[in-house]
């Protein structure tokens, strides 16, 4: 029988860009929560947090943060630290996959498809290195699209300067028009690969208008895709996962070229965490409701902790 726990911590809101899309995130798992067993207390990320956990017993926490300080393996190590278990991928983990280039890196040392890309180095002039018509410039170590451009030539100082209002490096990708899909993974009883999602935003791409405001997006629960590039994407994702090790919570991001190629964006190991969130929806789609979903990864953090 999984150990249960006693009172769980959502974490949530933090100083990042994402703030109020991690407190979004934090008040619907609070809700799921509130229908478990468990106490459950919110808690936002001021001075102390790790006293105030353990003066709070709390024996699990669900890590709801987005952006940097909550994904990128800050609030992971101060939880280990203090021996608390949390929900999702570890310190190693989080502070990789939240790195654009470092992602790059090892997705091509795996051999797995990713736009052709460059950096362009803190204060290095913004000038094209390879034959891109169009680019996707991005910051480093941001997510939900903020900071990100898609430019032709003569836009891309524009779109650097952007970009390095948070971050020095900044990583250009070439542009890939297509079919955006999202695949989420998740160990609750047993590691699962989750239905592909399929992206049409009203935008040019998924930005982060599309995202958090309703009707701006469509989303195919499942992605209406071949039987052989369903299997392509669980194939690629599974390899993903197991090499950056984000087996217990991640969301997988591609995009299918015309020829129907996944090519691998990012690893997301915070994916939202409303009901109308991406991984949610496509864990809906395989029989697992929200609350169940919540609830189910913080068994499991505790469960998994050494």
């Amino acid at each position: 029988m999984v150990k249960q726990p006693k009172h769980v911590a959502v974490i949530c809101g933090g100083q990042s860009a994402e703030r109020e899309v991690s407190l979004k995130s934090g008040h619907a798992v609070l809700e799921a929560l509130e229908q478990s067993p468990a106490e459950v207390s919110m808690f936002d990320t001021e001075v102390d947090l790790g006293s105030r956990l353990t003066e709070a017993d709390v024996d699990v926490a669900f890590v709801a943060l987005h952006g940097r300080g909550g994904e990128d393996g800050v609030i992971q190590g101060m939880l280990e630290w203090h021996g608390i278990p949390y929900t999702g991928p570890g310190v190693a983990a989080s502070s990789i996959c939240i790195d654009k280039i470092y992602t790059k890196f090892i997705v091509e040392q795996l051999q797995l498809p990713t736009p052709d890309w460059f950096i362009l180095e803190a204060d290095e002039e913004p000038v094209i290195k390879k034959d891109f018509e169009r680019m996707v410039v991005k910051p480093r170590c941001e997510g939900s699209s903020i900071g990100l451009s898609i430019v032709d030539a003569t836009e891309l100082p524009e779109a650097v300067e952007v970009a390095r209002e948070y971050d020095g490096e900044i990583l250009v990708e070439e542009y890939v028009e297509g079919y955006e899909v999202t695949v989420g993974a998740v160990t609750l009883e047993e590691f699962e690969l989750l239905p592909p999602v399929g992206i049409r935003p009203s935008h040019e791409f998924f930005d982060f208008e599309t995202k958090y405001t309703k009707g701006l997006t469509e989303y195919d629960v499942p992605a209406p895709l071949e039987r052989e590039v369903v299997e392509k994407l669980r194939e690629f994702t599974r390899r993903a996962v197991s090499a950056f090790q984000t087996k217990s919570l991640c969301r997988v991001d591609y995009l299918l070229d015309e020829a129907g190629q996944p090519n691998l964006l990012e690893i997301n190991t915070i994916p939202g965490m409303t009901a109308t969130s991406l991984l949610p929806m496509a864990a809906e789609a395989a029989g697992t409701d929200f609350p169940e979903l919540i609830w189910g990864l913080v068994c499991r953090a505790l469960a998994g902790y050494k």
